[in-house]
């Protein structure tokens, strides 16, 4: 979540829900989740903090973030969530998906 092509209203909440999973059933040592403008790649969001999470096969990650302008958001604008996950070290294993919204009036 959110759901790729989706909208959201101005002034309301996001929930970011994002599981992460080893699909070769390693451990899940790092991940990063990144809000973009997609027209000009400004990033309003990068979390968590502290990427190392140490998760066996899977792990959940969920956060909400306000929808407006104290944030970097504005009505008629889209974005691109970018979810990455990664081995023990940089790059190594590293996968990322990506979903895309447009946040509405």
């Amino acid at each position: 979540s959110p759901l790729d092509t989706m909208q959201v209203k101005f002034g309301d909440s996001l929930k970011i829900d994002v599981t992460f999973e080893s699909h070769t059933g390693k451990t899940v040592h790092h991940i990063n989740i990144k809000i973009l403008n997609k027209d000009t790649n400004e990033e309003v969001y990068s979390m968590p903090v502290d990427s190392h999470v140490n998760a066996k096969v899977e792990y959940d990650f969920i956060d909400y973030i306000g929808i407006h302008s104290a944030n970097g958001f504005g009505p008629n604008t889209r974005w691109v969530l970018k979810a990455l996950v990664w081995g023990e070290e940089d790059g190594e294993d590293e996968e990322s998906s990506q979903v895309e919204f447009t946040v509405i009036p």
